[in-house]
């Protein structure tokens, strides 16, 4: 999979994933948005942009993919796993509170959508 990923992320592929990206925002971005204003309605989410929310988000998780991807890269090359491990849950819960802030949403909102040991 790293192998594949490092492909993915090279300089010769930038244009193909611009693109790659710019469709998925098209997609994604006004479903997005949509379950943005029904979490508004619900009480969830307090957001004062709700148009807006559902591209940002999309800008977040795709950082956040990069992030992560990064990340992936460097950890097959580095020794201590749990120093791995640990910029890796960092980086994730950075971009999770991140995505907290724009919604509006509470504070560790997140944590009941992670999967349990």
């Amino acid at each position: 999979m790293i192998d594949a990923a490092r492909v993915w992320y090279t300089d010769s592929n930038a244009i193909v994933r611009q693109r790659v990206a710019e469709a998925i925002v098209a997609q994604r971005a006004p479903l997005l948005a949509e379950i943005v204003r029904q979490g508004i309605d619900e009480g969830a989410f307090t957001t004062p942009f709700p148009e807006q929310a559902g591209e940002v988000l999309m800008a977040l998780l795709q950082g956040m993919g990069d992030a992560h991807a990064r990340l992936l890269f460097l950890s097959a090359e580095e020794r201590d796993q749990q120093r791995r491990v640990e910029a890796i849950v960092a980086t994730h819960a950075a971009y999770m509170e991140a995505i907290e802030r724009v919604l509006g949403a509470p504070a560790n909102a997140s944590i009941g959508l992670m999967p349990q040991r």
